[in-house]
């Protein structure tokens, strides 16, 4: 190993400490976000473990919670329980995501079968349809129970991100099906952040990364116990769930250059763009 690497792996492993302590900064640099892709390299990559897919969701919701306050907007939005507006629209998420949401349903063992009842149901109702009619037809997301997320803790980095400053906008963009609504910039940068961490520590592995609806994904994945085990051996357990197609041809390949460079400077390496850059 040359020495510049060898550096910039020390420098690298600082920085891992502190976002595994502190979360992300409100303005994640590209070495912050290389610092937790590492960290999930090495969650995802611990064979000995059926579960290291939920496990590396619930080691990025760990680091997003304090992510996300480090922006310094909570004290200013206006979301709390029992405003649900956002909890009725098109939700996807990425194969780790849905099976930490589901180890979390089966946690609740005196609500599992009413739960997997309703995500049945709300699945066989939303299958097939896009981003705008599935938000149109205003149908209530399965795991919201009483007003709330009944796996709040666990819940996608979507639902984590998509906050706002006035209920009042929420309900107008409810009521006339638009999407209206003022979304901090500033947490949207962070869920991608979160999400090109993960993408690419799953890249590494060869995983597949696609983002999948979340009621046909949970469905399918509450309907087969061994579920998470066999998406890692490579079985297609979303077989007829649909796929998140929204994102254009030019956002993908920018999502690709990302992950690449995310994984080079989680090697050590140091991308000619990036030269300069570097964390002292």
């Amino acid at each position: 190993m040359s020495l510049r690497r060898e550096r910039a792996l020390t420098k690298l492993r600082k920085l891992r400490v502190q976002v595994h302590r502190d979360g992300l900064p409100a303005q994640p640099n590209v070495y912050h976000v290389a610092a937790l892709t590492s960290a999930l390299v090495e969650v995802l990559g611990n064979t000995g473990d059926s579960k290291r897919a939920s496990a590396a969701a619930e080691y990025l919701y760990r680091v997003a919670t304090p992510s996300f306050r480090a922006t310094g907007i909570e004290p200013k939005l206006e979301c709390k329980r029992g405003c649900d507006y956002c909890c009725r629209g098109y939700v996807s998420a990425t194969a780790p995501q849905i099976f930490a949401a589901a180890k979390a349903i089966r946690a609740q063992s005196l609500s599992y079968e009413a739960a997997v009842a309703r995500i049945g149901a709300a699945a066989d109702t939303v299958r097939g349809l896009d981003w705008k009619t599935r938000c149109a037809l205003h149908e209530p997301c399965p795991l919201l129970v009483e007003g709330a997320c009944s796996i709040y803790a666990s819940r996608p980095l979507p639902c984590r991100a998509f906050v706002s400053f006035s209920v009042n906008a929420c309900r107008r963009a409810f009521e006339l099906n638009t999407n209206d609504i003022d979304v901090p910039p500033i947490y949207g940068n962070v869920r991608s952040a979160l999400e090109n961490a993960l993408r690419a520590a799953m890249k590494h592995h060869g995983l597949p990364l696609e983002s999948y609806e979340l009621d046909g994904a949970l469905a399918s994945v509450l309907a087969h116990p061994d579920a998470e085990a066999a998406w890692l051996r490579g079985e297609n357990v979303f077989a007829g769930v649909d796929v998140d197609r929204s994102a254009d041809p030019g956002s993908l390949l920018q999502r690709e250059i990302m992950l690449d460079t995310l994984l080079a400077v989680a090697s050590g390496e140091t991308p000619a763009h990036l030269e300069g850059q570097a964390p002292k």
